[in-house]
């Protein structure tokens, strides 16, 4: 399974971060893996948009094919071949 990861804005420009294409043996895995594959292979990517324990930043908004992905969803939400996951700095502030 190969997935397109892409980083947007300031993360891309500031951090000099790259696109990445990884592949990955399983036809699907949990959205929670590319974090933790972040951390094992990637630790400069993962301290950009993790906090500890697999959670992005709350500055970060990180988006499936046009779907947003929030820490609720890294357990479930599945990644499949062919998907993009794109990571931006969030722009606009907004009401906790």
């Amino acid at each position: 399974m190969n997935i397109s990861i892409k980083f947007a804005s300031a993360l891309a420009v500031t951090h000099n971060l790259p696109e990445l294409s990884l592949e990955f043996q399983s036809d699907e895995v949990a959205f929670i893996e590319l974090l933790k594959y972040f951390e094992l292979n990637y630790q400069l990517v993962y301290n950009k948009i993790c906090t500890s324990q697999f959670h992005i930043h709350p500055y970060i908004i990180c988006v499936l094919n046009q779907k947003i992905i929030t820490n609720k969803d890294i357990e479930t939400e599945k990644l499949k071949n062919g998907d993009t996951v794109t990571f931006s700095v969030a722009i606009a502030g907004g009401v906790n």
